[in-house]
């Protein structure tokens, strides 16, 4: 009797205990939430608000947004661009140059390193290029021969003809579009922002045209004397 007892105890207890596991599986923990996906939205980065947003590089260049081109422009070097951590300028021969650094370093660009904007801007300013060259020196070179000091301690002189300065006393040496400017011994023109050193390949329109065109009609009278 009492083992049927014990029996009956045994079974309503295992019973009880089937109860609470079943409750306790019952339960329902919330899972985690869902990643949210970022949207980015179109216009400059979110370090330049706004179109004209200037800051200075950490190479010590003045860098400032254009929202047309999507990229930035290097202030005072004429056709110089920053886009996607790399600097950007057009060569001579119509190819997009990139390079992590202004002085050295330029290679011909590969896929998207060069924006969208800034490549179809190009292609139609290409397209609908027209130049119009007003006569005359630019406005601080009133006239030809106009002479002043360069903050480099050089004298520089005006000469309308070649749309540039000369740099007195320092033959075949020119000044124009914020650059020295020289030809090197293998007929490559070389520009530098000091006279000193870092003197480098010239890219795009950094060498004024008229004194390309001078120093090309130089070289064929040359070829003609000795003719």
């Amino acid at each position: 009797m009492k083992c049927f007892k014990m029996g009956i105890v045994i079974s309503f207890g295992l019973f009880f205990l089937a109860g609470c596991h079943t409750v306790g599986v019952g339960v329902q923990i919330p899972g985690t939430p869902h990643h949210q996906t970022k949207y980015h939205k179109p216009g400059p980065p979110p370090h330049a608000p706004a179109h004209g947003y200037r800051h200075k590089h950490r190479h010590g260049h003045d860098l400032e947004y254009r929202s047309g081109l999507g990229a930035y422009v290097v202030v005072n070097i004429p056709e110089t661009y920053f886009g996607n951590n790399l600097y950007i300028r057009m060569s001579t021969d119509g190819r997009w140059m990139v390079s992590a650094r202004l002085e050295h370093g330029w290679r011909v660009a590969v896929g998207n390193e060069v924006p969208y904007k800034l490549k179809k801007h190009k292609k139609y300013k290409k397209k609908h290029k027209t130049k119009y060259h007003k006569p005359g020196p630019p406005p601080h070179a009133p006239a030809h021969g106009y002479r002043h000091k360069h903050r480099h301690g050089h004298d520089l002189e005006y000469r309308s003809g070649l749309g540039a300065y000369v740099v007195v006393n320092i033959p075949e040496t020119y000044f124009g579009n914020n650059l020295y400017i020289r030809m090197s011994t293998d007929g490559r023109w070389m520009v530098s922002a000091r006279l000193e050193k870092g003197w480098r390949v010239a890219v795009g329109n950094e060498v004024p045209y008229k004194l390309r065109e001078h120093k090309k009609y130089k070289k064929k009278s040359k070829k003609r004397k000795k003719t």
